[in-house]
C-alpha cells in the first residue's frame, strides 16, 4: 500500500507534469497562431499595394520560423505552404522567375505533405490544385496538359470535403476561365463559380471574386459589368495595383 506522503508526492509529480504539457502545448499553439497572424498580415500589405517587396518577403520568413516550431504536422505544412505560395507570388511581382517557381514548387511540396497527414483536408487539396496551376506558367506544355485536370479534381475534392471553401470556388472559376474549351474552360461556369465564392465573410476571397469576375466580363466585352466588379474589388483593397489596372483595361473596352 503506498504511504500517504509517498501518494501525495506522486500526485504533486502528475500535476506537475500536467501542466508542462499543457504548456508546452500552448506554446506550440501560439508558434501556429503567430506564423499565421505574420501571414496574414503580409498578405494585407500585399494585396493593398504595399511596395516593399522585401520587407514583406523577409516578415513572411519570419512567420515560416514560427511554423516550423509548430507541432501538429499537418497545420504547419498547410500554413507554410500558403506562406511559400504568397512569397511566390512576391517574387512574380520583383520579376523574378526562377525563385516564383521555386517557391510555387515549395508550396506544392507542402501542400502534399499536408494531404498525407490529413487526406480530408479541404484547404489542402485547395492549395494543392492551386501550385498546379500557377505551375503551369513555368513548366511548358506537358506539364500543362497533365497538371490541368489533376487541378480540377482536386478542387473538385475540396468542395465536396467542404462546401464552404469559398478559396476553392475561386480557384475553380479561375480555371474555368482561363482554360480553353478542350479543357473544360467555360467563362459563364467561371463567373458562377465566382458569385458562389462571394457568398463568403473573408473580405480576402471578395477581391479575388471581384477582381476575377471583372476578368472574366473584360473576356466578354462587357464594359459595364467589368467596370462595376472592378470598383468593387478596389473597394476592399483601394490602393490595389492589379485592380487599378483591370479597371484601366474595362474601361478601354
Amino acid at each position: 500500500m503506498i504511504k500517504l506522503k509517498n501518494y501525495k508526492f506522486i500526485l504533486v509529480l502528475i500535476i506537475f507534469f500536467t501542466i508542462a504539457i499543457s504548456l508546452n502545448m500552448e506554446a506550440k499553439d501560439n508558434n501556429l497562431e503567430q506564423g499565421k497572424d505574420l501571414f496574414f498580415q503580409v498578405r494585407e500589405d500585399y494585396y493593398n499595394g504595399d511596395n516593399d517587396i522585401e520587407k514583406l518577403i523577409e516578415t513572411a520568413g519570419q512567420s515560416n520560423s514560427y511554423l516550423e516550431k509548430v507541432n501538429n504536422d499537418y497545420q504547419k505544412y498547410l500554413w507554410q505552404g500558403q506562406v511559400e505560395f504568397l512569397i511566390a507570388e512576391m517574387y512574380e511581382v520583383k520579376e523574378e522567375p526562377r525563385k516564383a517557381a521555386q517557391h510555387f514548387e515549395n508550396s506544392s511540396e507542402l501542400a502534399l505533405k499536408s494531404i498525407k497527414k490529413n487526406k480530408k483536408s479541404s484547404e489542402a487539396h485547395r492549395l494543392l490544385a492551386d501550385t498546379y496551376m500557377r505551375l503551369m506558367e513555368y513548366k511548358g506544355v506537358i506539364y500543362l496538359m497533365t497538371s490541368g485536370p489533376k487541378a480540377v479534381k482536386l478542387l473538385q475534392k475540396a468542395v465536396k470535403l467542404d462546401k464552404e471553401n469559398y478559396t476553392a470556388f475561386n480557384s475553380l472559376g479561375i480555371y474555368y476561365i482561363n482554360a480553353p474549351k478542350i479543357g473544360g474552360g467555360d467563362i459563364d461556369k467561371g463567373i458562377g463559380m465566382f458569385k458562389k465564392a462571394l457568398n463568403s465573410k473573408d473580405k480576402f476571397d471578395n477581391f479575388i471574386s471581384y477582381i476575377w469576375i471583372a476578368n472574366a466580363y473584360i473576356k466578354l466585352k462587357d464594359k459595364d459589368q467589368a467596370i462595376d466588379s472592378a470598383k468593387q474589388a478596389l473597394k476592399i483593397y483601394p490602393a490595389n495595383k492589379w485592380a487599378e489596372d483591370i479597371l484601366k483595361d474595362a474601361k478601354e473596352i
